[in-house]
C-alpha cells in the first residue's frame, strides 16, 4: 500500500507540473492516499484537489 501511495504521488506531481498548476506537498500526499479504493477526500477546500486524476472529493459543507 505504501508503494502505491508513493507511485500515485509521483504521478500526481507530474500531472500538476504538466498542468502548470502546482499544489502543496501535503495536498499531493493526501490526494495520493485518496486514490486508494474507497478513500475520497472530505474537504472544505475542493479547489486544492481539482483536476487531480483519480482523486474523488466530498465537501463537508
Amino acid at each position: 500500500m505504501l508503494t502505491d501511495v508513493a507511485n500515485d504521488h509521483a504521478e500526481l506531481l507530474v500531472a500538476v507540473r504538466n498542468q502548470g498548476r502546482p499544489r502543496g506537498a501535503h495536498d499531493l500526499l493526501i490526494a495520493a492516499t485518496a486514490r486508494l479504493p474507497t478513500a475520497p477526500i472530505v474537504t472544505a477546500d475542493q479547489e486544492a484537489f481539482i483536476d487531480l486524476p483519480g482523486v474523488a472529493t466530498v465537501t463537508h459543507r
